[in-house]
């Protein structure tokens, strides 16, 4: 009998953080942007993006992961010499599930949360970073991220580093961001991401 709880207990025991895997992924991402406001920051509708990404993973099919993007966007306009630019930072987290094939091939779906922290800029001399006509305002957004994706791993033994490519597609929801006078702005849409890893 002792022996049954001693094994019942070693099975339902949570992972040890030698038993947890992780991945780093380098990433280029994309984000639709049909906001009016986006028009003065680009000729496309989208935020292209590069960043980075983090799993730990937790069990067989869960991972949670964290990560950061970078957009950066402008115009300049010869006709009234100003130069406008957008910066946002993306930070997300949530949970990934995924199911694998022949320890290779693995389809997913994520759900992450988004923070997005903008600035917009108006510059009327860019020959110098600061004067006293640029404009600068900053707002902040929350949004959802809901992808689909699959993940192609080298195959590995225990205990030893892989490569894995992945890429996703998906939906992305977010609040409007309130940039003072200038006013506000509401990225959503299509979304895409694609990235290099090395994982354990």
């Amino acid at each position: 009998m002792r022996t049954l709880i001693a094994l019942a207990a070693l099975v339902s025991a949570p992972a040890s953080a030698a038993d947890l895997g992780w991945q780093l992924s380098g990433e280029l991402g994309n984000l639709r942007n049909a906001d009016p406001s986006y028009d003065l920051f680009s000729k496309s509708n989208v935020m292209p993006s590069r960043g980075i990404r983090f799993g730990v993973t937790l069990a067989d099919t869960l991972t949670v992961e964290t990560g950061w993007h970078r957009v950066r966007r402008g115009l300049y306009s010869e006709e009234i010499d100003l130069q406008t630019a957008f910066f946002a930072d993306e930070f997300m987290l949530g949970p990934k599930i995924s199911h694998g094939f022949a320890d290779v091939f693995y389809p997913y779906a994520a759900a992450h949360g988004v923070l997005m922290r903008g600035t917009m800029k108006f510059d009327d001399d860019t020959s110098t970073k600061r004067n006293a006509g640029q404009v600068v305002q900053r707002g902040l957004g929350l949004g959802v991220l809901t992808m689909g994706g699959v993940e192609f791993r080298s195959p590995t033994g225990a205990d030893k580093l892989g490569v894995s490519v992945h890429i996703e597609a998906g939906y992305g929801w977010f609040q409007s961001a309130d940039f003072g006078d200038i006013g506000t702005m509401k990225p959503g849409g299509f979304a895409m991401k694609g990235g290099v890893g090395i994982r354990l």
